[in-house]
């Protein structure tokens, strides 16, 4: 059997999630203006360093356990970092402040060494599925595939192709399909081998395999990433590294056409010489521009159009060396949210007492009063508003609001544009005499359309004892989460 450390030289690669950065010194300009601090798996000391915009260094983080730390992602919904421990088969969750918080670990892991975030349009943050490359194989687990779990660990489904041999990492587009590095993989669509090793995989947005393609020189599929290019997605394009074969990157339209190659040979010398790039982990930041890691600690960045602009060392203390560095992502920062309010309102039942648009905006204790109207029925509410806003998304509807007696409920519902009716996404005891706030979540795809707009109503009833009648409703702040 391979010892653990020639099995990493051997296995010579490095799997990086869809959005990954490097690592540079304190003389080298980092392109992340706008980004996080910069993550980078320390391959053979089993850590991960993190370092600050301008590439000084801020601390290093472990865990008890972790062996072979590959794949590193940032959970949208909270910032948490998920780790891959390629030899402890276990995946390893912590929070922003580096913080070990849970492992998630599963029969069936075998060598898992990417993790990403799907990030689905119209699906909340905290819905999006996680997906894990499985790069190994043996008897007792399958491997070979792409695991599913959700955000608390429960798994969801796999994946995998006939063909797909070493799966690294994968690059999501805006519409759900995705690119794997299918790093071994020597099989076409029909099935037959073209004698390259190492392919690069399309998937749906249901996980089916639609086609693969490589170019002669690749060898050693490492990373894939998707290149936003301009406005717009239409054009947005895939690079591909190859750590062995040619070394080279590559560019190819979404449909798979080669469309450009960068080998180590047409490199320029900066801090570190070009010939020696062993590309491996790939990544663009907000600006378009591309940063590739070698297996032997080169660090070098290009402009969008793929011109060399600077190389680097990440730690000239330690010798250029297989393995020196491997998997690498800037931090994810979790988005403030947004609050917008109503920029109108209407009283589709019951009786504004005093109130106005204003009253809405803020948590300020102004609030807007109303009562009861008239009702047939004791299920049906007494007062029901309507309010509406144009906002850039949304992920719930707000309300801080208190009752002006004890047994009143209210339920809110959202207005779902392609049915052109209302649903309800909560019902909510009232607080007497006391201000609470209460979040209910909307679909981005349902319930706001395509020019922004969105639509709640609230309605008020007793559902039990009441001191008083007429009762009233008091609302402080309404509003949207965006």
């Amino acid at each position: 059997m391979l010892s653990r450390n020639l099995l990493r030289m051997w296995r010579a690669l490095c799997c990086v999630v869809a959005l990954t950065a490097i690592v540079g010194n304190a003389a080298a300009e980092l392109p992340f203006e706008n980004d996080g601090n910069l993550y980078v798996a320390m391959y053979n000391s089993d850590t991960y360093n993190v370092f600050g915009k301008d590439g000084q260094y801020v601390t290093t983080f472990t865990t008890p356990g972790l062996n072979g730390p590959r794949g590193l992602a940032f959970n949208p919904f909270n910032g948490d970092i998920w780790v891959t421990g390629e030899f402890s088969n276990t995946i390893y969750v912590f929070n922003s402040s580096h913080q070990f918080l849970w492992a998630l670990t599963h029969p069936e892991f075998n060598q898992p060494v990417g993790v990403s975030f799907k990030m689905t349009s119209g699906v909340n943050p905290e819905d999006q599925e996680v997906y894990i490359s499985n790069s190994g194989n043996s008897p007792t687990s399958t491997g070979n595939n792409i695991m599913v779990f959700d955000q608390q660990g429960n798994f969801l489904r796999s994946f995998t192709r006939n063909g797909l041999v070493d799966p690294n990492c994968t690059a999501f587009f805006p519409d759900g399909s995705f690119y794997v590095s299918n790093r071994l993989g020597t099989v076409d669509d029909n099935g037959n081998s073209d004698g390259i090793l190492g392919r690069v995989d399309k998937f749906d947005e249901n996980d089916n395999f639609l086609f693969s393609f490589n170019t002669p020189g690749m060898a050693s599929v490492m990373a894939v990433a998707r290149d936003p290019n301009g406005p717009g997605d239409a054009d947005d394009t895939v690079w591909v590294t190859s750590g062995s074969g040619a070394r080279c990157i590559c560019e190819f339209d979404q449909d798979g056409n080669l469309l450009q190659t960068i080998l180590p040979s047409d490199l320029p010398d900066f801090g570190v010489p070009g010939s020696s790039m062993v590309p491996q982990g790939i990544a663009f930041d907000d600006n378009g521009n591309m940063t590739v890691v070698s297996w032997t600690g080169g660090v070098y960045l290009f402009d969008g159009d793929g011109n060399l602009q600077n190389s680097y060392d990440p730690d000239p203390s330690l010798p250029a060396a297989a393995g020196k560095s491997r998997s690498m992502a800037f931090a994810y920062e979790v988005p403030v949210a947004t609050f917008v309010a109503p920029n109108s309102y209407s009283v589709f039942r019951g009786f504004e007492v005093t109130g106005s648009l204003t009253d809405f905006e803020s948590s300020d204790d102004i609030v807007a009063r109303f009562n009861p109207g008239f009702t047939i029925s004791n299920t049906e509410a007494p007062v029901w508003l309507v309010f509406d806003a144009s906002v850039n998304d949304a992920t719930d509807f707000q309300i801080e609001s208190q009752s002006g007696t004890p047994g009143l409920e209210f339920t809110v519902e959202a207005f779902h544009w392609s049915d052109g009716a209302y649903e309800v996404i909560g019902v909510q005891s009232e607080s007497f005499n006391s201000d609470s706030v209460f979040n209910f979540p909307l679909s981005l795809a349902d319930h706001v359309d395509g020019n922004g707009n969105v639509r709640s109503r609230v309605g008020w009833r007793t559902v039990g004892f009441t001191i008083n009648f007429p009762w009233e409703v008091r609302i402080d702040q309404v509003g949207w989460n965006q």
